[in-house]
């Protein structure tokens, strides 16, 4: 049996200095106004600002943030997707993890978006940890990013630690796919 690089996956990942390093698509992965899927095996090094793994930009905000919210008392694992596209935006939707991060840890997030309910879910090592509501779903058309995040019209975010396994879908993962995931099978 082969044995992962990095005890986790087959692959080393990118390791990222929460400066401005980051990966850039060409143009958007997915639709975030239709139902989607995101996931990523994630090592976060610090805490002390929200750290994005994976996002899609919009104009003013990325249509989706799944990494570590750590502002307003928080310091949770999230899924957070912007109400509109303007600078300013308020009342954003958070589905939030049960506990806090472990530094230096490798931690599998996983996240859908269910645009039939609205409703926005965040798994954290296969386990369906939180929920939200959004009621104002639009189209991020920009890139999909990996360590950052677009905020205000700036970028944010910036991941520091490793990212690797990065997967996103056009529909919403069943819980049965997302555990699936975990393990290391590719729905």
């Amino acid at each position: 049996m082969e044995r992962a690089l990095n005890d986790v996956t087959f692959s080393s990942g990118a390791t990222l200095s929460g400066r401005d390093e980051r990966f850039t698509t060409s143009g958007p992965a997915i639709r975030t106004d239709r139902s989607f899927s995101a996931a990523a095996w994630v090592r976060l090094d610090e805490t002390g600002t929200n750290s994005t793994a994976l996002s899609q930009d919009g104009q003013a905000h990325s249509g989706f943030y799944l990494g570590h919210q750590n502002t307003y008392d928080w310091d949770q694992w999230v899924l957070k997707m912007a109400p509109e596209d303007e600078i300013g935006a308020s009342g954003w939707p958070r589905a939030m993890s049960e506990g806090s991060p472990e530094l230096g840890t490798w931690t599998h997030l996983a996240a859908t978006y269910d645009h039939a309910t609205g409703e926005m879910t965040l798994y954290v090592d296969g386990t369906k940890q939180g929920t939200d509501v959004q009621e104002t779903p639009w189209h991020a058309a920009g890139p999909l990013v990996i360590g950052a995040a677009r905020f205000e019209q700036h970028l944010t975010g910036a991941w520091n630690g490793d990212i690797d396994d990065v997967h996103v879908y056009q529909g919403v993962l069943s819980e049965s796919d997302v555990g699936a995931a975990y393990l290391g099978a590719v729905p």
